[in-house]
């Protein structure tokens, strides 16, 4: 059986309770039968996504080198459009999703294409049901 590949890009995460965090999300993922990778910037994932073909990036907005939207887009002018984006950030979820939404999401240009899902930190510990729910194996 082949592992769902999941990615996690953050620069926050050598944060020491951040990292507690994330250490705790690859332990449920994994536990569901998900490959769980990280990376720090957007230009590390985006190389990592080339190679590995992961089916679900999680990305912080804010990074160095390449934003998570900047990241989102390069995925999809690649034809990268089976990948499941779900975007992350400590902006309050509300006005996060009313920014990032109507450049990215659904009803965007992107339409069908658009960013699967936007979280907030703060509900992180929600994630691995948010990406089964998601989840469409190749």
């Amino acid at each position: 059986m082949q592992l769902k590949k999941i990615l996690f890009v953050d620069d926050d995460a050598y944060t020491a309770g951040y990292n507690n965090i994330v250490m705790y999300l690859r332990e449920v993922f994994e536990q569901r039968g998900y490959s769980f990778s990280r990376a720090f910037d957007g230009e590390e994932a985006f190389d990592f996504i080339l190679r590995e073909s992961p089916g679900v990036v999680v990305s912080d907005i804010n990074m160095p080198k390449l934003t998570g939207d900047l990241l989102f887009k390069a995925i999809r002018e690649r034809g990268l459009d089976q990948i499941i984006f779900i975007l992350i950030s400590n902006i309050n979820p509300e006005d996060f999703k009313l920014i990032y939404a109507r450049n990215y999401g659904k009803n965007s240009e992107y339409g069908e294409r658009g960013i699967d899902a936007f979280m907030g930190k703060a509900d992180l510990l929600k994630l691995p049901d948010l990406v089964d729910s998601l989840y469409k194996p190749k």
